[in-house]
């Protein structure tokens, strides 16, 4: 299957994760603040694994010296789009639909079309990371995927009580968020324009996304677990954390395993190898045809002394 139709595939296998706002209002809120509890420092993990584990070696593989620079620009790029365009939605991202009656008032309804606004923005951006992700091998594709899918679920469900808080009924809620939520589609659908006409596009797009994993851990998900006063639920949230990070390794570990996964220092050592050979090949080459030549001069010695 080409990298476009995982691509596709998972970006809309993405995007189904809209709708658990609205699955959200059927579930009590006490389970839904546990699920809460529960997902976030997964998420977190998730995203520092995919980040250190998948992402950043492959930068370095790609770009080199100019790693770490992109890999600060992608945090840096994460940064302002984060306190630039989501200025709104960053701290209200995991805001808990309110259960019961649609809300009569409209209190905010401005923040309900700049929240869809900046969720297309960042829903693009998890496009191109996906995309870019697939471009380099499949394996690296559905780690990615996978962190991305983690860290939308908190933040759908977050997306969904802004709408509902802002004044949408739980119907127009869930279509406009589902709406939205198929931008991704676009992100993936630049990375595969731009790619052809960009040589080693991925080169780039790699390590910032790696940056912006990092962000998303650090600055969106984490300080979240700061809010919870509980201690024993404190320790609980670290664990999980540990956790999402040993999964995300299990996963890269599975999909190598299965040979989905092409480490690229496995790739590079094979290249390495094979140049050697070349090398010795060319090296045995040109020891033949020196004594090929020795030969020839010696024989042409004996002619001439013969002749004489």
């Amino acid at each position: 299957m080409s990298s476009l139709a995982l691509s596709l595939i998972a970006g809309f296998l993405i995007a189904i994760i809209a709708t658990i706002g609205y699955v959200s209002l059927f579930i009590a809120e006490k389970r839904l603040a546990t699920i809460i509890l529960i997902i976030v420092p997964f998420a977190a993990g998730s995203l520092l694994a995919a980040a250190f584990v998948d992402l950043i070696p492959e930068a370095f593989a790609q770009a080199g010296e100019c790693a770490p620079l992109l890999i600060l620009i992608g945090i840096g790029a994460f940064y302002l789009l984060d306190h630039l365009l989501l200025v709104y939605h960053s701290h209200a991202g995991h805001r808990l639909p309110q259960h019961g009656h649609d809300s009569k008032c409209c209190p905010a309804k401005p923040l309900g079309v700049l929240n869809l606004a900046a969720d297309t923005l960042h829903n693009i951006t998890d496009g191109i990371i996906i995309a870019s992700a697939f471009l380099v091998n499949p394996g690296l594709g559905i780690s990615a995927s996978i962190a991305v899918a983690l860290h939308e679920i908190p933040q759908e469900i977050g997306d969904f009580g802004i709408l509902l808080w802002s004044g949408y009924n739980k119907l127009k809620a869930l279509w406009l968020n589902l709406l939205v939520a198929f931008s991704i589609l676009i992100g993936i659908a630049m990375v595969f324009l731009l790619s052809d006409m960009i040589d080693g596009f991925t080169m780039y797009t790699v390590p910032i996304a790696a940056g912006g994993f990092i962000y998303m851990a650090l600055a969106n998900l984490l300080p979240e677990m700061r809010e919870e006063h509980d201690t024993k639920k404190r320790f609980l949230q670290v664990g999980i954390v540990v956790l999402g990070i040993a999964v995300q390794f299990g996963i890269h570990a599975g999909l190598e395993s299965l040979g989905i996964y092409h480490a690229h220092g496995h790739e590079h050592d094979e290249e390495h190898a094979v140049l050697h050979v070349d090398e010795d090949r060319e090296h045995g080459r040109m020891i033949l045809d020196d004594h090929e030549h020795e030969e020839s001069d010696h024989h042409e010695g004996e002619d001439n002394f013969e002749q004489r």
